[in-house]
């Protein structure tokens, strides 16, 4: 196959493993090699170490590129909330809400942490240059979820931005 169509191809296998959840090592087994040399005969099946790393990669970037273009320069909404996965990892997402369009932006893994307000203000004092510098977005308000640490970190965010507007979710009532 000529280069343009292996890299196109890699990219949108690398998509549908994603979104099927499908682990990289499934196009190192057998039976994958086997059906696609004989259903797509001329392609080389990409390692998982090359899907999960350039060609992933290079998703990411497309992906948040066209996140950027919708959201530059138009005012948005941060938020964070804590919840644990079916692992009971402790996890903190965050995500902004530009335009009624809700973006994610990451998740951090704080099992190994204690829930102060100065940890939680770390994450969110991240996400927030993330939104500032990368997605260029002019940020207003910030909303958490209704517990201690995340009240008193909301009076710190307050305190050091005296601009923003600073909720707790109505939804954590």
């Amino acid at each position: 196959w000529p280069r343009m169509k292996q890299d196109e191809f890699n990219a949108d296998l690398c998509c549908l493993l994603v979104s099927g959840l499908v682990a990289w090592r499934a196009v190192e087994n057998p039976y994958w090699k086997w059906f696609f040399s004989k259903w797509v005969p001329g392609m080389v099946l990409p390692s998982r170490k090359v899907l999960s790393g350039r060609v992933l990669e290079e998703e990411t970037a497309k992906a948040q590129g066209e996140m950027r273009k919708e959201t530059e320069g138009l005012y948005g909404t941060g938020q964070c909330d804590g919840w644990k996965n079916v692992a009971k990892s402790s996890l903190v997402t965050s995500m902004v809400n530009v335009e009624y369009n809700p973006f994610l932006l990451g998740v951090e893994d704080v099992s190994e942490e204690w829930k102060t307000a100065v940890n939680l203000m770390a994450i969110v004092l991240n996400e927030m240059k993330q939104i500032h510098e990368f997605f260029k977005v002019i940020l207003v308000a910030w909303c958490t979820d209704a517990s201690g640490e995340s009240a008193k970190m909301r009076r710190d965010l307050l305190e050091k931005f005296p601009w923003l507007v600073v909720l707790d979710c109505w939804a954590h009532q």
